[in-house]
């Protein structure tokens, strides 16, 4: 099921973009965004992209994303700053009742 869902997050960028799974089921992308307007769409687009059934061994699972985003300026913040506060973003999500985003700019 993880190769599923980073074969369908992977089609959703560019070659040049920056993908990676942290660990479990948590990947990262980093991408240079125009704007929020642009952010908000790219998001609601990877939701939609990311919720499908998964079928494997006759069985099927309704899979999912809560996304957390983090917008900083190029030069603006280390690495751990901002995967802290796309982490920070993400549990908001979660919480919030999943297969959602929240933005944290």
């Amino acid at each position: 099921m993880i190769e599923k869902f980073a074969a369908v997050l992977r089609a959703q960028f560019r070659e040049q973009d920056i993908i990676g799974r942290i660990g479990g089921d948590e990947f990262a992308v980093f991408i240079p965004a125009p704007d929020i307007a642009w952010v908000k769409n790219r998001a609601q687009r990877l939701l939609k992209a990311l919720h499908y059934t998964h079928m494997a061994l006759g069985n099927s699972w309704d899979v999912s994303a809560s996304i957390g985003v983090a917008l900083t300026a190029r030069e603006a913040q280390d690495f751990e700053s901002l995967y802290q506060k796309a982490d920070s973003a993400l549990y908001m999500s979660k919480k919030n009742g999943r297969n959602n985003y929240t933005l944290k700019p």
